[in-house]
């Protein structure tokens, strides 16, 4: 059984996300709660760097790439998978947490619980 996600105040600002049996990790992810910071998505963020938003929803606007978008539950459990593409939009079914990672990156498998690792800090250039 999944774990409840902790909350906003809870999440520090930089975790990365895993499956308890190891077989999935996320690269670093920034945890997006305020407007502005969801609004931007991982437009100006460096490659490699993942978002985890609370909602259902994202947009593509002002993406030069397509992004994997991963829908979850508050525990956490994988719910939908999806690729956005630029200027288009998407509503993940059943989702209360959305992460975006980068083009490229692996997407969990649908189901997969995964929990939420606190990282100190990302170093410039990772």
């Amino acid at each position: 059984m999944c774990q409840r996600v902790p909350g906003r105040r809870r999440l520090p600002h930089i975790v990365r996300l895993a499956a308890a049996d190891g077989g999935w990790q996320s690269p670093p992810v920034i945890a997006a709660f305020g407007p502005w910071r969801r609004f931007r998505g991982l437009a100006p963020l460096s490659v490699g760097t993942g978002l985890l938003m609370a909602g259902s929803g994202v947009h593509g606007r002002g993406m030069a790439h397509a992004l994997g978008v991963v829908g979850l539950e508050r525990t956490g459990r994988v719910v939908e998978i999806r690729r956005l593409e630029p200027g288009r939009r998407t509503v993940l079914a059943g989702a209360d947490l959305v992460l975006e990672l980068p083009p490229g990156d692996p997407l969990p498998a649908i189901g997969l619980c995964l929990t939420a690792r606190p990282m100190l800090g990302l170093c410039r250039g990772d």
